[in-house]
């Protein structure tokens, strides 16, 4: 009997069982108009809220609220998933980036978001000098934090390529020919004076 195969998540599952290359196709496109929604649903579940309780608090019936839940993220109105985020305990944070944006953009532009809300709390100390000591420790915390991620990204990455030739060369200087020596000095000689000063 074979070892049954434990999937992390269905998309693999999916992936795995099915040679229809447009069914998983299909289905992946399927979850990727899903992502906001799902989202929500998971949040309702963290909060231990029924939909009926969501409901209550969006003054809406629970038909409504499982149609949100079910359906397309394109399908959502905006307003519905700003008071449904408020009722899970949540708020909506959006960020409005160019289309097609790089991973390399994506990451600049999280550090510059990074960047301003450490200067936000900065500028909330005051003169407190309890409130400025643990910003002084949070800050201390997060720059190791943010260390240790750019350092687990760099040591997942493949082995570089050792270069051709060495990257660094010493070189010896030049020897000195005995005729090109500058001249001693005898001991207690004061030395010459610069040219055109007397």
């Amino acid at each position: 009997m074979s070892k049954p195969v434990q999937h992390t998540n269905v998309t693999g599952m999916v992936r795995s069982l099915s040679d229809d290359k447009d069914f998983v196709e299909a289905f992946e496109k399927q979850l990727s108009q899903r992502q906001l929604v799902k989202a929500l649903a998971a949040l309702r579940a963290k909060a231990s809220m029924s939909q009926q309780e969501v409901a209550k608090s969006l003054h809406c019936t629970q038909a409504k609220v499982s149609k949100l839940e079910s359906g397309h993220d394109a399908e959502a109105r905006f307003g519905d998933l700003v008071s449904y985020t408020e009722a899970v305990g949540h708020e909506m944070l959006l960020f409005l980036v160019p289309k097609g944006q790089s991973l390399v953009g994506a990451v600049k532009m999280h550090a510059m978001f990074i960047h301003r809300l450490l200067h936000q709390m900065v500028e909330t100390v005051g003169n407190d000098d309890k409130i400025t000591e643990g910003v002084a420790r949070f800050l201390e915390e997060a720059s190791c934090n943010l260390t240790d991620i750019v350092s687990s990204a760099f040591g997942a990455l493949p082995p570089l390529p050792k270069p051709d030739r060495p990257t660094l060369r010493v070189e010896p200087p030049p020897e000195e020919k005995e005729d090109e020596a500058p001249p001693r000095r005898r001991r207690g000689a004061k030395p010459p004076a610069p040219v055109g000063l007397t």
